[in-house]
């Protein structure tokens, strides 16, 4: 396993939580409540902050940032060996579990870049991505390095509709233009999706990871982490 900092070991955080209809907008409901809870805490900018657009473009290219951060720390982790052992023995190893939660760690953050791009639900179901995306037979990183780079172009496409330029003077009523926000997020989370089957994740275990993950992040505010 690759050399962590033990504040951010989470393999004996999960849970076994039960699998929640409607997961996908739960998750987003609970991480809009964490970023105004943290927000209160550290004096940050909350999803509801009032606000210029600009200040939440800056805000939404900050949260991409962390989960580029996040991206890389998932390179770092060994778990191809791992993901084979799972393949051929059916079973978990600590490895490939931190690796999912570093998936997971992601995902909080793409919640973040969401939300403060003024999207905090969808009109389809965790349900949906899982089943309308491809499983794989055999464990291929480049997988993962082509769905991360086609979340990456996307994302790039979402900021550039976002008022985020310091060089440019936008209009005071300027609006979002949130149906061509929503499209480019859909077609992300998709291939995020991906990303997760090719470690092993399926929707029940997903929905765990992140569940437990909220929990320790409340836990980790309340103890000055």
């Amino acid at each position: 396993m690759s050399e962590l900092n033990p504040e951010n070991l989470c393999a004996d955080l999960l849970e076994n939580n039960v699998y929640k209809k409607d997961a996908l907008n739960y998750m987003m409901k609970m991480q809009y409540d964490l970023q105004k809870f943290v927000a209160d805490k550290r004096g940050n900018i909350a999803p509801d902050s009032k606000v210029s657009l600009f200040d939440f473009a800056k805000e939404t290219i900050y949260y991409w940032g962390c989960v580029t951060a996040e991206y890389a720390e998932l390179q770092e982790r060994d778990w191809c060996d791992a993901l084979e052992e799972k393949e051929a023995t059916g079973l978990v190893n600590e490895d490939l579990l931190e690796t999912q939660f570093e998936y997971i760690d992601m995902y909080h953050f793409l919640m973040n870049f969401f939300i403060f791009s003024k999207i905090t639900e969808f009109d389809l179901t965790l349900e949906d991505l899982f089943d309308r995306t491809p499983s794989f037979d055999n464990v291929d990183p480049k997988l993962i390095e082509l769905q991360w780079s086609y979340v990456s172009i996307l994302a790039g496409e979402f900021i550039d509709i976002l008022p985020y330029k310091h060089w440019k003077t936008y209009d005071n009523d300027m609006q979002l233009d949130q149906d061509a926000l929503m499209q480019k997020a859909i077609h992300m989370l998709y291939a995020f999706i991906l990303m997760g089957k090719s470690l092993g994740i399926d929707k029940e275990r997903f929905y765990d990871l992140y569940i437990s993950k909220n929990k320790e992040n409340y836990n980790r505010q309340n103890n000055n982490y």
